[in-house]
């Protein structure tokens, strides 16, 4: 594979000295929004136009990818800008807007592009606030964090460089502000919640995690287990529940206590959920599969694949019915924990064909190379070994290894088709 900085020698090559004028036009505008940008833009430009060796790193390859796809973008030359993401298929934030914004261009506003952009907020939302000049609305209560500023540095660079693709665009814009203003309520949640249970619950649980910086791990389970009660009692659907339950969870994992206690507020949270009897298909679908994603964390594999069930029949309920606010992304999520459990029970069938699904409708919105197929793809091949289907066995792993040769380097043991795991060397 040819890395962004080959492609954009190649594509230089290729020009007129008119049309290399443009593009460097194009750089140079992209460079006036910060200094980082800036000398990103001034590497590029000296490996384009001489032979002078440079420092290549992650960030000039990354720049690289977002320059040169939005100003092919520009150019109208759509089928070249997808040949450039389809040569390094990475799950980043750059790759995904990139992806949905092409996938737009491409079929328009359908379930495809929808669920390429869902992908892309569920990496970095920062990119998406940047592009539609929302980037004030993360107010003093939503600030990132030291970790989340450290996980998103540079989106905001790749809003800048990418923007001319996204205003050149009819309507993707608009199409990107109508998908961030979608609401994924919880079942129940009320409109109005009320905010002195809320600020109880918020000083419970920053008691806990003062506890659990001094490593104060019987100081921090009380303060969490008093948080969860007062979360049980706030008319959010269930969402503060869950983070707390969250957090008491790792830390009751930690001390290797029980979680039995915890299982027990779960099943009655789970059993009113089982009783109701709405057409709010989508509240539904929201509450189930929040429940199972926290449930599959904490090894409660039973409860989880119960929830993520009741999820998956609701989302098909709400797709039956025409929605647009859910999508293949929404879907290929809880696909996903879905097969891991039923391959825990040793249900290898269902398993294999949950795999199966979660792969199809992962290719129509990431494509058939890219690397956040991986893990699916090897629930899918650990599924046909068990069913000793070793023919198609050995086809999944000749995929796996086509996307990525070294996709199981970190692995303790080897996976050998039509035969037992043998040790890594």
């Amino acid at each position: 594979m040819e890395d962004a900085i080959s492609h954009a020698e190649k594509y230089w090559k290729s020009l007129s000295e008119s049309e290399k004028s443009k593009f460097l036009e194009f750089i140079d505008a992209s460079a006036e929004k910060s200094d980082d940008i800036t000398e990103n833009a001034t590497l590029l430009k000296q490996s384009l136009q001489s032979d002078a060796d440079i420092r290549i790193g992650q960030p000039l390859l990354d720049y690289t990818l977002n320059v040169l796809a939005s100003y092919l973008i520009c150019q109208g030359k759509d089928n070249e800008a997808r040949a450039l993401l389809d040569e390094d298929p990475i799950p980043t934030a750059d790759w995904y807007y990139l992806n949905a914004l092409l996938r737009f261009r491409e079929l328009g506003d359908c379930i495809e592009s929808r669920s390429a952009l869902s992908v892309a907020f569920e990496e970095s939302p920062v990119v998406a606030l940047t592009l539609t000049g929302h980037e004030n609305e993360l107010g003093e209560e939503d600030e990132l964090d030291e970790q989340d500023e450290s996980m998103w540095e540079g989106d905001e660079d790749h809003a800048f460089v990418t923007q001319p693709a996204w205003q050149k665009t009819a309507g993707a814009l608009a199409w990107m502000t109508k998908g961030m203003e979608t609401e994924y309520k919880m079942f129940g949640a009320s409109d109005m919640i009320d905010e002195v249970r809320v600020r109880k619950w918020q000083r419970e649980v920053e008691t806990a995690s003062a506890h659990f910086r001094r490593q104060d791990l019987k100081s921090t389970k009380k303060a969490f287990k008093t948080a969860l009660r007062e979360a049980e009692s706030l008319n959010d659907g269930g969402e503060m529940y869950l983070l707390t339950a969250k957090m008491l969870g790792n830390v009751l994992m930690e001390s290797e206590d029980s979680l039995e206690d915890l299982r027990t507020t779960f099943a009655k949270k789970i059993a009113w959920l089982d009783q109701q009897e709405s057409e709010d298909f989508e509240s539904l679908f929201t509450s189930y599969s929040e429940f199972s994603e926290i449930l599959y964390e904490l090894g409660m594999d039973k409860e989880a694949g119960h929830c993520v069930q009741k999820a998956l029949t609701y989302f098909e309920k709400a797709m039956n019915r025409g929605t647009e606010n859910l999508d293949f992304h929404h879907k290929a999520e809880y696909l996903f924990i879905h097969a891991c459990v039923l391959s825990q029970e040793e249900k290898f069938e269902e398993a294999e064909r949950c795999f199966s699904e979660l792969i199809a409708i992962q290719e129509k919105y990431l494509g058939v190379g890219h690397l956040s197929l991986i893990d699916g793809l090897m629930g899918w091949r650990f599924c046909l070994h068990n069913l000793n289907r070793h023919d198609e066995e050995k086809l999944i792993h000749d995929r796996l290894v086509s996307i990525d040769k070294n996709f199981d380097a970190d692995d303790e043991y080897r996976f050998v088709c039509d035969a037992a795991l043998v040790k890594a060397d």
